[in-house]
């Protein structure tokens, strides 16, 4: 007996030695492939870049940088992760069937002391009748979360898509605002220069030659603020579209006329959020549904056949009727039910303040944009002019009917107004895109799946 003892403890070490050891191997596996996970660099992919860079339109490379951006993509996964979670909780209305075998040898204690061998084994059916509603319940519950998934995937898609277009706009308007200052730095330079000379040959006083070159230095100073915006932009771009641009890049387009997106502000269950909001408040219904079914009993039909090892004992077969009903557990039932409708309720606020803030969204964005379409006639008259002042003080210098101050001032005021027309271009792409995006419209009018 004490061998078989000492032979027994043995045994059980090993398996505990080798428990330990297995779960240290683990452990740092885990650690590896967390390590491989942090180095791994998917982000830049060479296809990707190679992609946008070939496309011609600014929407295709809009939509490429949506369906390639990872929290897009993740976003698509816990959708689909939603929705397989629909077919779990249905399974609870259909028929369950088990099986179980079981092969060795019994050795009956004494009188007998007779050895069985051999394999026991059994099916079960079982099929549920009635829970309360427990089941049709959870059901609503996970096809209302898979809809809020459904939902946020399409918020997360027009974020993504709004985030991209606003990094295409901002690096569009930063590299025409240096193109436009680059064009016009060698003019001011030059003007500036011949300001100098005549000031130092007493044609000119000191305090017009001090005004101008405030004015130039302003100008340059501006320049190296561009320069040093411009490397933020190119890092925001590649962040979407995955590579730098060697050129400059194309305007953005207007994707939307300003009439089909006021269309937009009567309807705001189109917004994602509010989509998200209605079916988290569908989901919470349903699990207080569920929470109050655990009071009543549950039904269910159940069957099976039995087979022994022993090949003298009988096959049984069982069926019937099993009810199963808690009278007391403590008030864990009370304390679920409770929660469910404190969350329901607080569902129920969520979307009340989802509906106000989307509405009120809509409303300043659209307001913005109806003042961005009565300014931009006005701009583009002040650019027009601005042209031709700067056009007509060039031609008069040689008539001796404008000073060269004249003509550097105009050629600073033509730049700014160009500045002014170039901002309102990209304004109005990002604004028309904020209202397409949060009525959930921006990704479908991509085309992004």
């Amino acid at each position: 007996m004490k061998r078989n003892q000492i032979i027994g403890t043995l045994i059980a070490s090993t398996f505990l030695v080798s428990g330990c050891v297995s779960q240290n191997d683990r452990a740092a596996s885990i650690e590896n492939r967390l390590t491989d996970h942090l180095s791994s660099t998917a982000f830049q992919d060479t296809k990707k870049a190679k992609s946008v860079v070939a496309t011609a339109k600014f929407e295709d490379a809009l939509k490429l940088a949506v369906e390639s951006d990872p929290q897009f993509l993740s976003a698509q996964a816990a959708e689909k992760a939603s929705f397989a979670q629909v077919g779990v909780a249905t399974s609870a209305r259909r028929p369950q069937v088990s099986a179980t075998a079981s092969g060795g040898a019994l050795k009956e204690a004494s009188p007998s002391n007779r050895e069985i061998t051999g394999v026991a084994a059994d099916i079960m059916m079982s099929q549920l009748i009635y829970d309360g509603g427990a089941a049709n319940a959870a059901i609503d519950g996970a096809l209302a979360r898979a809809l809020s998934a459904r939902a946020a995937t399409q918020e997360t898609g027009n974020a993504v898509a709004l985030e991209a277009l606003r990094a295409w706009a901002d690096l569009w308007v930063l590299q025409q605002r240096l193109s436009a200052l680059n064009a016009r730095s060698a003019d001011i330079t030059t003007l500036s220069d011949q300001l100098d000379r005549m000031t130092a040959n007493g044609m000119l006083d000191s305090a017009t030659r001090d005004s101008a070159r405030i004015a130039v230095l302003d100008f340059k100073t501006e320049e190296a603020s561009l320069r040093s915006g411009l490397a933020g932009a190119e890092a925001k771009f590649a962040r979407h579209f995955g590579f730098v641009p060697a050129g400059n890049i194309a305007a953005p387009r207007q994707l939307f006329s300003g009439q089909d997106l006021r269309k937009l502000q009567s309807d705001i269950s189109l917004s994602p959020t509010v989509r998200k909001a209605a079916a988290e408040l569908i989901a919470a219904e349903a699990a207080e549904k569920e929470a109050l079914s655990q009071f009543k009993p549950t039904v269910a039909l159940n069957m099976g056949v039995m087979s022994p090892m022993d090949e003298d004992d009988t096959t049984d077969t069982t069926i019937g009727l099993q009810m199963r009903y808690t009278f007391n557990d403590g008030g864990r039932r009370k304390s679920q039910a409770a929660a469910a409708t404190a969350r329901k309720e607080a569902s129920s606020m969520n979307l009340e303040s989802a509906k106000a803030e989307a509405t009120a969204r809509m409303a300043g964005a659209l307001a913005q944009l109806t003042a961005l379409e009565q300014t931009a006639p006005l701009i583009a008259q002040k650019l027009t002019a601005s042209n031709d002042q700067a056009s007509t003080a060039e031609a008069q210098i040689a008539l001796g009917q404008s000073t060269l101050r004249g003509l550097l001032d105009a050629r600073i005021a033509q730049y700014r107004a160009l500045e002014q027309s170039l901002k309102l271009t990209a304004e109005r792409a990002v604004l028309q895109g904020t209202i397409a995006a949060g009525a959930g419209m921006l990704t479908q009018k991509l085309g992004v799946e």
